[in-house]
């Protein structure tokens, strides 16, 4: 095991600092994949357009 020097932060905060970084990538993947719309606005957005057709059987007609 190689011990650590004492200008190394501490262990935990090495953990913190990689937790953060990973943390960050997977928000810039999620912003790249969802062209920068939040993935929640959108999923309630669709349940909204849902619901509004399943209370309307005349646009569910049309639609068909």
């Amino acid at each position: 095991m190689n011990p650590s020097s004492p200008s190394d932060p501490p262990l935990h905060r090495r953990r913190s600092d990689a937790a953060d970084t990973l943390d960050q990538q997977a928000l810039v993947v999620l912003a790249q994949l969802y062209s920068g719309l939040s993935p929640v606005s959108l999923a309630l957005a669709a349940t909204d357009w849902a619901l509004h057709l399943w209370s309307a059987p005349g646009s569910q007609v049309r639609l068909c």
